[in-house]
């Protein structure tokens, strides 16, 4: 509970600092050069995506089996590090060359400055302290290098006219992180070139890679073809409602997301007790997703003008339809995990495969019509698809046998929190009170509800919380 502790502080820092900063930036920079900076930045994350081929997933994994191990561990970050390297330089040139070519050889500014980010990948080694489950170091590197980075944006960044300094201090934060993990390698491992055979993980990381490339596509066409139908604007209000979506999501999947180096050890050693994290996992994530996709639903009214301005006023539906995209991932988180620990990762290729299909058809149909929402409507549904379609390939190992107390409390804090968000929109008009005041009234209501139906949950993290 400490690592998931640290870890939602954590990606709720990773998350919470770029909004900040989307928040001042919106107001200054303006939709039209943010919409810019995103179709720049959505390009370029194609390609971030597929330089580290399947290695921060597998990685993990493997330094999980082997955290007791200094030297078997010190090999394996050594054979995946050279890959790491090689793949960087392949994706680097790719990337070089397309983008000479559709510009002309004239690379605007911003698409050099993000193609930094690929080049920083070759120091990438995040896997090894998530897979080693340093959860505290990586939160604390993390929250200093973002915050200073919000400082950077709040001196530096003045008007429409400082969009490459953005854009450069939206790298820098990343470079940094990367920058801090090496230096902080020093008795973790020790590299080295002796006995060393990089290509016997090359079949599996490229399994992971196949899925990487369908994933890149399913979660990034979506802006890419915004960006090709519709005006810049439009791409900024899809973004900057995926942002403000992104924080409730984060805030779901974080406490869950360590679980994996853990659910990949119980896997080996004890099956019994890899169903008990497995079921402990999923109740977390469906208990705190429901009211965070509720509550983002019924406050997006308060929320965007609040983060954005008015000038992003048409992104309102916009959110509210992402709400759903906070169940459907949660869930989804969980069935990834299970994917991975039990070594059954070549079934996301057919999971992603039949999404990428599913999102680009959805988005060809929609967006024309529908704009931003045909967008999030072919996301939301794409998600549900990917869920339902790995869950299915993996059904053995999802023996989920939840309590029908479970159930009734979740519905039952699900009614009570509804009401507790109508009566605060009905009574407060100011956008910060409104969203203050429901989001911890909201909080007291669905956990008070919970405890009171002895929700295991709820319990569970009562007590964890008073343990401390």
């Amino acid at each position: 509970m400490r690592n998931s502790f640290f870890n939602m502080l954590y990606q709720l820092v990773l998350l919470l600092v770029p909004l900040a900063s989307a928040m001042y930036v919106s107001r200054v920079v303006m939709p039209e050069g943010l919409g810019e900076i995103a179709t720049a930045e959505n390009l370029v994350s194609y390609f971030t995506a597929l330089a580290p081929l399947g290695i921060p997933a597998y990685g993990l994994r493997e330094v999980a089996k082997v955290r007791g191990d200094q030297r078997a561990r010190s090999r394996i970050f050594s054979e995946l590090v050279l890959l790491n390297f090689a793949s960087t330089l392949l994706f680097l040139g790719v990337y070089a060359t397309c983008v000479l070519v559709f510009f002309d050889g004239a690379v605007p500014a911003l698409y050099l400055i993000f193609g930094s980010l690929i080049v920083a990948n070759c120091l990438n080694v995040e896997w090894l302290f998530s897979g080693l489950e340093r959860y505290v170091f990586i939160s604390v590197r993390g929250m200093v290098v973002r915050i200073a980075s919000l400082i950077l944006t709040l001196v530096f960044v003045k008007g429409p006219d400082d969009v490459l300094i953005y854009a450069g201090v939206t790298c820098l934060a990343t470079v940094a992180n990367y920058l801090v993990n090496v230096v902080c390698l020093h008795g973790q491992v020790k590299f080295t070139l002796r006995g060393i055979a990089p290509f016997r993980h090359l079949r599996p990381v490229l399994v992971l890679a196949g899925t990487i490339v369908l994933f890149s596509i399913y979660t990034k066409v979506d802006i890419t073809m915004l960006g090709v139908f519709c005006a810049s604007s439009v791409v900024a209000y899809y973004a900057y409602a995926y942002k403000a979506e992104e924080i409730a999501k984060m805030l779901c999947v974080s406490l869950t997301s360590v679980y994996l180096p853990r659910l990949s050890y119980e896997f080996i050693h004890d099956r019994k007790e890899f169903s008990r994290l497995m079921r402990q996992s999923m109740m977390l994530n469906i208990w705190i997703s429901a009211p965070m996709a509720m509550g983002v639903f019924m406050l997006a009214p308060h929320i965007v003008p609040l983060l954005f301005g008015e000038a992003f006023l048409p992104a309102v539906l916009t959110l509210q339809m992402f709400s759903g995209l906070i169940i459907a991932k949660s869930i989804g988180q969980i069935i990834y995990q299970v994917t991975i620990a039990t070594g059954n990762e070549r079934f996301q290729l057919v999971a992603y495969s039949v999404g990428v299909a599913v999102n680009i058809a959805l988005n060809f149909a929609l967006i024309p019509m529908l704009q931003q929402n045909g967008a999030v409507v072919a996301t939301v549904l794409t998600e549900i698809v990917l869920d339902v379609v790995l869950a299915f390939y993996i059904k053995e190992h999802m023996c989920l046998a939840i309590q029908l107390r479970f159930w009734l409390s979740l519905f039952g804090g699900l009614v009570a929190t509804g009401a507790v968000l109508l009566l605060c929109g009905a009574l407060i008009s100011d956008h910060l009170l409104c969203t203050g005041v429901s989001v911890v009234l909201s909080a007291i209501t669905y956990g008070a509800v919970g405890i009171a139906c002895k929700n295991e949950t709820a319990v569970l993290l009562l007590r964890r919380i008073f343990r401390r």
